[in-house]
């Protein structure tokens, strides 16, 4: 397959963590990290088709690696690439230093929040200490967004989620992400919502986001319905991602290249070594999973950015996906606001 320019690098600095999340993708965590030559050799190959381009930096917990991070960061300042950078954190490690480091570098910063403190702590643990640190963020007017995995233990607590959240000036958006079955989750005892319950906990939700919302001098906004309802003139392709289109390329802690980091780790997308000479080839594998071409069964289809190419992969579900069942309740409450 051609080569193509790589939009979105995803740069998996640690295997690491300092949690223990029930339903970890990446099963049981390791002592990895990435050498930095690996990461700058990585940033040099996206760069060099002169375009922009996106840095997503993950893990394990990528702040046990931040003395790397932090060497990338200036790495990307001093060589003046065109890319925004993104960082993925738990949350827990976050303290003044790395705070300040973040806004001065204007890092994208995304933090996982799995619901209130209870149900945060059954998935992922140290709720507690991410809480303090959001709030250590807000004091240093650091911008954040947080994720959510959406389970069965959690989609009932979806507006409580936004509500925690409006007592942090500095938020600008949740997004939620759906349960994937690879590594830890298959044996977790974490399953994913039941449709009803999925519809459920996006109305409270979008109810309680109204809510703040007209409180705020900023709204939280909700990813995916930014997905489906930005300007379609934003909408430059209807594929789902990056990898979708073969523009994607995500390397593990010990140089592995694989198409997306969702697909890290896993054999049966494996590309090569980022430290091989010449670099491994652009790889478009996930493009064959895409449902996006064979969706036409509801009116939302106009809108709807298909399905993650390598969930779809993994959870290999039949019927209707709960990603589909999340963009018709979006679109049809959409469809009742605007109508009201």
């Amino acid at each position: 397959m051609e080569n193509r320019p790589i939009k979105y690098l995803t740069l998996s600095v640690t295997g690491k963590c300092n949690l223990a999340c029930k339903y970890c993708y990446r099963g049981e965590p390791n002592n990895d990290v990435m050498k930095p030559e690996w990461a700058k050799t990585a940033i040099d190959l996206a760069a060099a088709s002169g375009e922009g381009f996106h840095i997503q930096i993950t893990g394990g917990e990528p702040l046990l690696a931040w003395d790397m991070i932090l060497k990338l960061l200036e790495y990307i300042q001093k060589s003046k690439v065109q890319a925004s950078v993104g960082l993925q954190t738990n949350g827990t490690l976050i303290d003044d230093n790395i705070a300040r480091a973040l806004l001065a570098h204007k890092v994208q910063l995304g933090v996982s929040l799995d619901g209130p403190i209870h149900i945060h702590n059954k998935l992922r643990g140290k709720a507690e200490q991410t809480l303090n640190n959001l709030a250590l963020l807000t004091d240093r007017n650091v911008p954040f967004r947080t994720t959510t995995v959406v389970t069965a233990d959690n989609a009932a607590s979806l507006g409580k989620t936004a509500l925690l959240l409006a007592a942090f000036p500095t938020i600008q958006g949740m997004a939620l992400d759906l349960l994937v079955r690879k590594g830890s989750q298959p044996k977790s005892g974490v399953f994913p919502p039941s449709h009803q319950a999925l519809v459920d906990g996006l109305v409270d939700l979008q109810r309680c986001l109204d809510f703040v919302n007209a409180r705020r001098k900023s709204p939280i906004a909700l990813r995916e319905a930014e997905r489906l309802f930005r300007p379609s003139s934003s909408r430059k392709t209807k594929a789902y991602c990056r990898a979708q289109l073969g523009q994607s390329l995500a390397v593990s802690p010990d140089g592995g290249v694989y198409p997306c980091g969702q697909a890290i780790g896993d054999p049966a997308f494996f590309k090569g070594n980022i430290a091989e000479d010449p670099a491994p080839p652009m790889c478009a594998a996930l493009i064959k999973h895409s449902i996006y071409r064979e969706c036409r069964t509801c009116e939302a289809r106009v809108v709807c950015p298909g399905e993650c190419p390598s969930r779809l992969y993994y959870n290999k579900e039949t019927g209707a996906p709960l990603s589909c069942v999340m963009t018709r309740t979006l679109f049809k409450m959409h469809k009742k606001a605007s109508a009201a």
